[in-house]
């Protein structure tokens, strides 16, 4: 069995809680439930800046670790593509029973959105399938410091590759051809969670006595990007700004006790897939309830009672899952299919 890695858990807590404050801030901009209040853009510019490429690196690390202790991980494979299925199925069937309540419509049938468009939130899992199933044929472990300079040029040539292919794609669009820029996009900042994990010792070695310059400059791209969000439509300086934050929050993890033995951060990276899964849904409900019941309360605090509720509502979840087998098909259909002797 794999042992867990605390401060990684850790660092998934905080991952999770910038993807729902995302979402919620999304929901509350694209609705228009606060005109006045600018501030919820900017805050929503700033975690859109790096909130997915940290997920992706923290990936990475994950894969690294299955691999080195596990020595495979095509369960893992097969898992992601049964959730991907499944829940873009559910997502798909709520958005048409419900598209009253949903800002997207889908028009095209499920298949064509499978393939081509992924539903919803659930295109990480299948980015993060096909990034499995190249990793699966590269050999990317490499012991001790022998093959650090192969691995560094390996990155580097997909973080020149990133910044450029995606030029020729808008990333804010929709279709097949946003689901290629997320493709290409995210793949650095998975190699580099592998680099890291792979090496760690070596990279926080070189840069234990620069934590607080990177937090530095950190803080100041996310100041910069909040204030001027045009800087964004070139994909390279939104790549580099995401690179400098996801090493800092590595390095202030990988630093300090306290916020990498935090119980609450260190629940919600364990049990991330539950609330990655399920809090859209929460989130949308949220919303709507609020609308009808036309409740008078500021922005602040709906955002802090949408993002709480939420994280309550997918932890209750995730218990409820250990109590009944059968959300075992929704949470872990490997799992499931093993259990009913479905797969070998």
């Amino acid at each position: 069995m794999c042992s867990r890695e605390i401060w990684l858990d850790c660092l998934k807590g905080i991952a999770i809680i910038l993807v729902v404050l995302g979402h919620v801030l999304d929901g509350s901009s694209g609705n228009n439930l606060f005109p006045n209040d600018t501030w919820i853009k900017s805050l929503h510019t700033a975690i859109y800046i790096f909130h997915m490429p940290l997920f992706f690196c923290l990936s990475g690390m994950s894969l690294s670790i299955m691999k080195r202790k596990m020595g495979g991980y095509r369960d893992k494979v097969y898992n992601i593509l049964y959730l991907y299925v499944i829940w873009s199925w559910i997502g798909y069937s709520c958005k048409q029973l419900f598209s009253n309540y949903v800002t997207v419509v889908y028009e095209k049938s499920f298949w064509e959105y499978l393939i081509f468009e992924p539903v919803g939130p659930y295109w990480y899992l299948i980015v993060l399938f096909y990034y499995y199933l190249f990793m699966s044929k590269v050999d990317f472990d490499i012991e001790e410091d022998s093959g650090y300079k192969r691995n560094i040029l390996c990155i580097v040539f997909f973080c020149i590759l990133s910044g450029i292919l995606p030029i020729f794609f808008d990333g804010n669009s929709s279709g097949k051809w946003w689901f290629v820029y997320k493709l290409i996009y995210h793949i650095p900042f998975f190699l580099l969670g592998i680099l890291i994990e792979q090496h760690v010792k070596i990279i926080l070695g070189y840069l234990k006595n620069s934590k607080i310059l990177f937090i530095i400059i950190s803080v100041s791209f996310l100041i910069l990007g909040v204030f001027f969000h045009n800087i964004f439509v070139y994909p390279f300086v939104k790549f580099t700004i995401g690179i400098f934050i996801i090493i800092t929050f590595v390095l202030v993890a990988n630093s300090y006790n306290s916020l990498a033995n935090n119980k609450l951060l260190d629940y919600l990276g364990k049990n991330c897939l539950y609330v990655y899964l399920v809090h859209n849904y929460c989130t949308v409900l949220f919303r709507v309830i609020y609308r009808k019941m036309h409740y008078d309360i500021s922005a602040e605090v709906y955002i802090l009672l949408n993002l709480c509720i939420t994280l309550a509502i997918c932890c209750c979840i995730k218990i409820t899952t250990n109590k009944v087998a059968m959300l075992d098909l929704l949470f872990h259909p490997v799992k499931y299919f093993k259990n009913k002797n479905l797969i070998g």
